[in-house]
């Protein structure tokens, strides 16, 4: 793993919406753009559902469509699922503008979220 990623995974943790929740993982990805690391998300298999969380994109990336890009390659064609925080309007509207719909709720560790199906 690049110096760039880790420094990026110590910033991921101090994110309201990822705080303490990035740790060491196999299945992490990083997110290139113009050759440099700007960010990453981790790769999951929930039954017949590929997911893709935790995400992060450094700030100085953010409002570019880096990371709509890169996650409209990874479920081109393919069935998706997140599980997102009510609070967190950037990710609601990331995924929402991928194609997922909402579904069930559900708490996780005291936080109301909904689960998002793209079929």
């Amino acid at each position: 793993m690049n110096k760039y990623l880790d420094k990026l995974q110590r910033q991921a943790n101090q994110d309201p919406f990822l705080q303490d929740f990035v740790k060491p993982n196999p299945d992490r990805v990083p997110i290139l753009h113009q050759g440099k690391t700007v960010g990453f998300y981790t790769t999951r298999k929930d039954n017949k559902y590929l997911r893709a969380g935790a995400l992060y994109l450094d700030p100085a990336y953010r409002g570019q469509g880096i990371m709509k890009q890169v996650l409209s390659s990874y479920f081109t064609d393919k069935k998706g699922k997140a599980w997102i925080s009510n609070n967190n309007t950037k990710s609601i509207s990331l995924f929402t503008g991928l194609g997922f719909k909402p579904g069930s709720i559900k708490e996780v560790d005291g936080e109301a979220g909904t689960w998002y199906t793209k079929e």
